[in-house]
């Protein structure tokens, strides 16, 4: 496949020789599982990933340029970033095309009792309002704790629809679940990030007794 570039000047051939394209299989079990994961370097304007054992991968490109995140990845007209990358025997998957951004978006704010005062003790967890997009290690879904003067941001989170919740210890990595996620969608705030938005949102909640 192909780089573009969306915003600004892309970067110059030193820092596009150090990016990397890799895969990783979805499956910690299988016969992909202990199988090595090819990777490719940017070069002459194309990349290539060669020898890639059938399967699913989630896509990743390492080395990125300061400032620069991976916007989509699109094989066969999906952008594999929101679901994952399907190598079917015999397939020929020529002319991707990753798109990278200077756009990033940013959501801060500070977590607070219903008097207002700055709290720290719950996980912070955002994800998508479209269910297509709750998959294992979504991008679109990220969870952190609060430091302790309550404050949280979460960067590169594509631009979309998404709901913000304040958790009381979640099992980590259990955000990632679509059947806990459904749990705490009436119990959520929406909110809408625009590309490359930077946006603040408080979250405030009623501690139990």
């Amino acid at each position: 496949g192909t780089f573009d570039f969306d915003g600004g000047i892309p970067p110059q051939p030193p820092e596009l020789g150090r990016m990397r394209v890799q895969i990783a299989p979805l499956s910690t079990s299988g016969p992909d599982a202990g199988a090595p994961v090819p990777d490719a370097q940017y070069a002459s304007g194309r990349f290539a990933l060669r020898s890639v054992i059938p399967g699913r991968y989630r896509l990743n490109v390492t080395g990125l340029p300061s400032g620069w995140t991976l916007k989509s990845a699109v094989f066969g007209g999906r952008d594999v970033l929101d679901t994952m990358l399907d190598v079917k025997g015999g397939e020929d998957l020529s002319g991707g095309i990753l798109t990278f951004t200077n756009q990033s978006t940013e959501l801060t704010g500070t977590l607070q009792d219903q008097s207002g005062k700055p709290i720290a003790d719950y996980t912070i967890v955002v994800f998508p309002s479209d269910r297509r997009f709750w998959t294992p290690m979504s991008r679109r879904i990220q969870a952190m704790r609060p430091s302790t003067d309550g404050r949280f941001t979460f960067r590169n989170l594509p631009a979309g629809d998404y709901r913000l919740s304040a958790v009381v210890d979640p099992e980590p990595g259990e955000w990632f679940d679509p059947a806990f996620l459904e749990q705490l969608v009436g119990a959520t705030m929406p909110l809408t990030l625009g590309e490359g938005e930077k946006k603040v949102q408080d979250v405030r909640v009623a501690r139990q007794q």
